[in-house]
């Protein structure tokens, strides 16, 4: 009986515990408010759509647990520490705090005066972040354009965190600067142009980077970009170093001290960053389904237990700079934990300019570690380029592609040296071979497909392997798994968009792009014809087509005298004047249809396009003050300011591969030219 009454009690107790837990999270379900911040608003309002506050930083210390947050569409100007940052409260597990962008009209967060960051969610739990851009202010100049960072979390650990769809882009430090953190999901960002890197941080105190996942997003050109200018002038720590100089020589796309992990990184993309592509310190991380491109330093560098590499493409170490230096595409050392465990699993790598080890496992260091190399291609076009493994350390290495054409020996292991005739005692399945790429590359895009006559088709192994490729078509299509991230499909073959652009065109990809888009057709023959020049008419079209694909509103009287309504562009030249893209010759009324766009107007048509749109403002006329951004465009310059913002956004490179210090701003552009442009400008 007693034993009954316990029961009883005991199935009572927890009713009423299910019953306060339900209750509390109703109470806080019916809590839970939407606020708004808008550019016209007054932090005075009560934060309504119709009233709302007028600073982010103020409507994010309003919030309580269950609240949202919607910052409208518009420009934010943030200087004021702490006032003008984002500092939210903790929500809960059962109802988070969310700071939003507008959807369809994303909000730009513009810092200046030094300003520390745009968001603090130091010591903070349960927080989304979502849809902002956050840059520095282009409209200022001098020291007062300087801004350090867009999300910091520095000093007490945070949890519990999501940051999506945002683009953090041309800030002096870090991206996203982080120390501790569990739990943290980093979503479909654009981390680009940081002076100190995309994503990293000091080492943690507690654990530091766990349980994170970054995926689909962009961490790339690090070091690009620092107070104004483009990054290229590295600090000498001499007197007479401008205040514009790059303090750190090797800013990564991902790099992060020791930690605890897991980190996942995956469907991401680090390219063109002055130092490592992804350079991750943490135990048990895994890189999966990633682009790893034009680097100036490693391509990717792990260095603690239980760390993968599977279906990622790693190609164009040191972009397109043919100076030796000593960085590899795949490095494996520092290892401090005896035994560790790092897998390398359906991995390309491509590398060209050779003259240092294409791979290195604990070089110089007699600490042991185990390393399994499968279904991966190692291709080194360069000279003097094989791949070190220490000898006190452990390989294992089967059904690999090696293809080392001016090399001698593939691999040294202690005293081992394997070449392409001993190769296949290494492993089973390890050979030589072309593994024939659609399209290498060094400095600039490739496609690393293989064609259907590649001999890593069917050569893998399944055992092991992941069960789809890095662009999710499912292996194995063949009798077997092919080596290599890509799975050889007959899609996957190369199907040239115009009769003129073959699949190894430098440009196809941006070709390919532009027709898929409806920004162009080509001409009636099926050709694109991509070295003819373009014409200002041309150029107009190319403009609005991408911008607002065909015009259906614009006004009947002609703007120009030689663009009447008979002219075949007459409605595109109608659009670029009415959008305040370009005005024609100054003085005579003329738009020049015919003549041949150069180079500096194309600069400043691209950005006015862009003004147009909302997604960049034009550049003051002292723009320059600060340093032209190539050799050969002056200073004082009427189109130095477009120029520079068309190299800071990523646009432009430069007209002299691999120096790229040149312009050529009275050259012409070409069709092939122009759809790069189109496409980095209007569609990436």
């Amino acid at each position: 009986m007693r034993k009954s009454i316990k029961n009883i009690l005991r199935g009572l107790c927890l009713v009423m515990i299910l019953w306060i837990v339900v209750l509390d999270f109703t109470v806080m379900q019916a809590l839970a408010a939407t606020y708004y911040v808008g550019p016209n608003g007054n932090n005075s309002n009560p934060g309504t759509r119709e009233q709302p506050w007028a600073t982010p930083g103020y409507g994010s210390r309003q919030l309580q647990p269950g609240d949202t947050l919607i910052i409208l569409g518009g420009r934010y100007v943030l200087s004021e520490y702490d006032a003008d940052v984002i500092t939210p409260l903790s929500g809960t597990a059962s109802a988070w705090i969310t700071i939003q962008g507008e959807e369809g009209n994303r909000p730009v967060l513009a810092g200046r005066n030094g300003l520390l960051t745009a968001i603090n969610l130091s010591g903070v739990q349960y927080v989304h972040i979502q849809n902002l851009e956050i840059t520095h202010d282009d409209t200022a100049s001098g020291e007062a354009m300087w801004f350090r960072e867009g999300v910091e979390i520095l000093g007490t650990p945070s949890a519990h965190i999501i940051l999506q769809d945002l683009y953090i882009h041309h800030i002096d430090e870090y991206g996203m600067n982080i120390q501790d953190v569990e739990d943290l999901q980093i979503l479909n960002c654009r981390l680009e142009y940081c002076g100190y890197g995309s994503l990293g941080g000091p080492a943690g105190e507690h654990g530091g980077w766990r349980n994170v996942v970054i995926r689909g997003c962009s961490l790339s050109w690090a070091g690009h970009y620092y107070r104004g200018s483009d990054g290229s002038l590295v600090c000498t720590g001499e007197p007479t170093d401008p205040p514009y100089c790059r303090p750190y020589d090797r800013p990564d796309g991902f790099g992060i001290e020791p930690s605890q992990g897991p980190i996942l990184i995956e469907d991401t993309i680090a390219e063109h960053n002055y130092g490592d592509g992804l350079d991750s310190k943490a135990a048990n991380t895994t890189i999966r389904r990633c682009i790893v491109a034009n680097n100036t330093c490693d391509g990717v560098k792990v260095w603690a237990d239980n760390s993968r590499i599977e279906n990622t493409i790693i190609y164009g170490r040191r972009d397109g700079n043919p100076e030796t230096a000593p960085w590899s595409a795949i490095v494996i050392d520092q290892v401090e934990q005896a035994g560790a465990r790092f897998e390398i699993v359906n991995v390309t790598v491509d590398d060209y300019v050779g003259n240092n080890y294409l791979m290195y496992v604990q070089y110089d260091n007699p600490l042991p570690v185990q390393v399994m190399v499968r279904n991966s291609i190692f291709s080194g076009r360069g000279p003097n380029c094989p791949i070190y493994v220490h000898s006190n350390s452990t390989l294992v290495a089967d059904h690999n592609l090696f293809y080392l054409p001016q090399n001698e020996r593939l691999l040294t292991k202690g005293e081992t040296i394997y070449t392409c005739a001993n190769i296949a005692s290494l492993g089973e399945g390890n050979f030589c071979g072309d593994p024939l790429f659609v399209r290498t590359a060094w400095g600039t895009v490739g496609d690393y497909h293989i064609q259907a006559s590649s001999p890593a088709v069917d050569a893998g192994v399944c055992t092991g392997a992941p069960t789809n490729d890095f662009e999710g078509d499912q292996r194995p299509q063949g009798a077997a798994c092919d080596i290599g991230a890509d799975e050889f499909t007959t899609s996957s073959s190369c199907t040239p968009p115009f009769t003129d652009v073959p699949c190894d065109h430098w440009a196809i990809d941006y070709i390919r792009a532009i027709k898929d888009a409806g920004i162009t057709t080509g001409y009636p023959d099926g050709t694109f014809r991509p070295e003819n020049q373009v014409t200002r008419a041309q150029m107009a079209v190319f403009i609005i087509r991408a911008i607002e694909g065909e015009p259906v509103s614009y006004n009947p009287n002609p703007y120009f005298a030689d663009v009447p309504p008979t002219h075949w562009a007459f409605k595109y030249v109608q659009r670029v004047r009415e959008r305040g893209i370009a005005q024609g010759y100054p003085g005579n009324n003329l738009y020049g249809p015919e003549d041949n766009v150069t180079r500096e107007q194309m600069a400043k048509m691209l950005i006015m396009g862009l003004v147009s749109q909302g997604k960049t403002s034009e550049p003051p006329t002292d723009y320059c003050s600060t340093g032209a951004p190539f050799d050969d465009v002056s200073p004082s310059s009427w189109s130095c300011r477009y120029i520079k913002k068309l190299k800071e956004l990523g646009i432009t490179q430069g007209c002299n591969p691999p120096d790229n210090n040149r312009y050529c701003p009275q050259n012409p552009v070409t069709r092939a030219q122009m759809a790069t442009f189109i496409y980095r400008g209007f569609l990436q």
